[in-house]
């Protein structure tokens, strides 16, 4: 689990983060060792191996954050809200490695109000309002529509009857399907 909020020792080094964190799984000691030295160069972090948290910009410590919470191997990662805060630049650098993992075959649940991070890096998305799942299906099949100032109530007009219901911002649109929500069903043994 990557809480939406960094929550690192910061009086402590980097590598320690690391270290105390895979002892809260028992991991041996020397495995440890390996899977920091991993994780350090998969989050661009080695040479920051002895920094103390505190001082590191806010991408740093995001992607120590998920560093740490890879320390097991996880095969499931639930990431909330993974590049709230950062500048365009850590956003990408940081959704390189989520990309990494997923190649990796890293199961990944995300929460996001970004569609262009969704469409980045998920296979399926479900758009939620009020606690109710309103759309669902591959980014193409969700999609936000964006228009020039001035634009929106005429292009709005045009996309009526498209949705089930459209959603409206100063600058774009978000047509929430009309196509049926598929359910997902826990699979049997048969599957």
């Amino acid at each position: 689990m990557i809480p939406q909020d960094d929550t690192l020792d910061l009086e402590l080094t980097v590598e320690e983060n690391l270290y105390i964190y895979g002892r809260h799984f028992d991991l041996p000691r020397k495995e440890i060792r390996t899977r920091i030295t991993e994780l350090l160069g998969f989050a661009q972090l080695t040479e920051r191996r002895s920094s103390r948290v505190e001082p590191l910009s806010g991408g740093m410590k995001r992607r120590l954050t998920i560093a740490r919470g890879l320390i097991n191997r996880p095969g499931l990662l639930i990431l909330d809200e993974p590049t709230t805060g950062l500048d365009p630049q850590a956003r990408h650098v940081l959704w390189d490695r989520l990309y990494r993992l997923k190649q990796d075959g890293v199961t990944q649940i995300i929460t996001t109000h970004y569609m262009d991070e969704a469409e980045q890096l998920c296979d399926r998305l479900v758009i939620m309002d009020h606690g109710r799942i309103v759309a669902e299906g591959s980014p193409r099949e969700v999609l936000e529509v964006r228009f020039a100032p001035g634009e929106l109530e005429v292009a709005a007009q045009r996309l009526e009857g498209l949705a089930k219901r459209l959603e409206l911002l100063a600058d774009r649109a978000f047509p929430i399907p009309t196509m049926p929500i598929k359910r997902w069903r826990k699979p049997t043994i048969t599957d």
